[in-house]
Order: structure tokens, then C-alpha cells, then sequence
């Protein structure tokens, strides 16, 4: 987003084992040390229902020590959307 200097990077991890990601921001004069990673993880049999809404739900959260070059790491069967701030 030129506007408000948000860079969304979405990751997906369709396998079951933990994955690192590098992530590296040519171009960009200065990333902010914090993102934002709103995360959806679950075994991929889980599901939602009536009784139990909330089995397969996002978390949001904050990371820190981002940079232009850092390793995030995706969850097993899981779908990350990271909010960074760039300029």
C-alpha cells in the first residue's frame, strides 16, 4: 500500500512440519522491528461446527526483530498474513 507504507506478505505451509521462510525487502529504505503476523493453523482434518466455532480460528500477533533479511517460521498446515510497515 504506497499510501500508508504497508506491505502484506502472505505465506502458506501446506505441509506438516514447521517451515522457515526467508524473507528479504530489496527496495525498501527502512522496515520497521515490529509486524503484525495474523495467523490460521490447525490440523487440516479440524473443522468448525455449531457446538465448537472457535476449533479453527485466526490469532494475531506481534513479531519483532523484523528487518530487510529475516526468517519467519509457518506453522504446520498453516496460513500467515504479515503486516509490515516499509518506507
Amino acid at each position: 500500500d504506497r499510501r500508508s507504507g504497508r506491505v502484506f506478505v502472505k505465506l502458506v505451509n501446506a505441509t506438516a512440519a514447521a517451515a522457515p521462510v526467508q524473507i528479504d525487502f530489496a527496495g525498501a529504505k527502512t522496515i520497521a522491528g515490529t509486524a503484525t503476523a495474523l495467523t490460521l493453523a490447525a490440523d487440516p482434518q479440524a473443522t468448525n461446527s455449531i457446538d465448537a466455532p472457535r476449533n479453527v480460528v485466526p490469532v494475531a500477533s506481534k513479531l519483532a526483530g523484523v528487518k530487510s533479511g529475516f526468517t519467519y517460521t509457518v506453522p504446520a498446515s498453516g496460513i500467515v498474513v504479515l503486516t509490515l510497515e516499509a518506507r
